[in-house]
């Protein structure tokens, strides 16, 4: 660590370590442990360097209080809590959500009786687990091919030649059968339609505005998207020596929502003129009357600004 020191600001002691078994292999107490002494030589080497807790994964805020995810997390919050700086809350779920979940992960340091900043660590979207209709279809296809037995148990079969293990045959079961999956399945797969991955290729771009404005707004400073995987029509930006920003956009379906048409929306506007531009790049009409501005909301946010 000293080789880094003065580079590096931000130390994190692996990720999502309740996800024992995938990214952990020991108990909440031995992570512990292993915290404690990552705290001790990030400071010995650094003093303004800065330990972040692993990451907790998206699920934990809407966890039950028996879950293991939550029984892990109190473990590192109370034994862990003076060998980190930062908590990292990964935002995968529903954009709605981020001001809750935000909320709920504070209430469990302050629960303890102490309370540390929030980082996101990781966040994207689209994913196929925020759509029913992709999760039917991956779970069908699961079972049937876990149904299927020792034809795809792996190894090796009679002839020598390797076998498919079930996740394998359901990924290739999927394939054949794509232009029958929902489009809300299909637009994650390699060569689907071209029009369906720009349709994910724009959510994708919505969903990085609106999450980082929630989170933002929540009082969360350092987000990081992850290339893996409440919500409002309009939110306003107050900027410190700047002009002012308004971001709109109308909550909607995200993968079905721009085949509906705009709808007309107006805000108090203190400025003589407005320019927006959409999450796309592309200038939008915008027109201020009476001390409000008018505009055309949809499901892709608009930045609106002084023109």
């Amino acid at each position: 660590m000293r080789h880094c020191a003065g580079r590096v600001r931000y130390w994190q002691c692996d990720n999502e370590p309740s996800n024992v078994g995938l990214l952990w292999a020991g108990t909440a107490a031995e992570y512990v442990a292993q915290l404690k002494v990552m705290y001790r030589a990030v400071k010995d080497a650094d003093p303004d360097g800065l330990v972040v807790l692993g990451g907790a994964p998206f699920g934990l805020p809407e966890s039950p209080p028996d879950s293991p995810d939550r029984q892990f997390f109190d473990v590192l919050l109370a034994d862990g809590r003076d060998a980190f700086d930062l908590f990292d809350l990964h935002l995968y779920g529903e954009a709605s959500r981020i001001p809750a979940d935000i909320e709920t992960a504070r209430g469990l340091m302050r629960a303890l009786g102490y309370e540390k900043p929030l980082v996101a660590g990781e966040y994207n979207a689209p994913r196929p687990n925020l759509y029913p209709e992709a999760v039917a279809a991956m779970q069908a296809a699961m079972a049937a091919a876990f149904a299927a037995g020792p034809d795809v148990s792996g190894g090796q079969g009679p002839d020598g030649a390797a076998q498919r293990t079930p996740e394998q045959a359901a990924m290739a079961s999927l394939y054949e059968r794509m232009p029958s999956l929902p489009p809300q399945l299909q637009m994650f797969m390699r060569g689907c339609p071209p029009g369906l991955e720009a349709r994910r290729r724009r959510i994708n771009c919505r969903e990085i505005v609106m999450r980082n404005l929630l989170a933002l707004a929540s009082g969360v400073r350092r987000t990081i998207c992850w290339n893996l995987a409440p919500e409002i029509p309009g939110y306003e930006v107050r900027r410190r020596g700047r002009g002012p920003l308004l971001v709109v956009w109308d909550q909607r379906d995200s993968f079905s929502g721009e085949d509906d048409p705009p709808v007309a929306f107006d805000w108090p506007w203190p400025e003589a003129r407005a320019a927006a531009v959409d999450a796309f790049g592309q200038p939008q009409p915008a027109e201020v009357r009476d001390g409000r501005v008018h505009l055309e909301a949809s499901i892709t946010p608009l930045l609106v600004t002084a023109g």
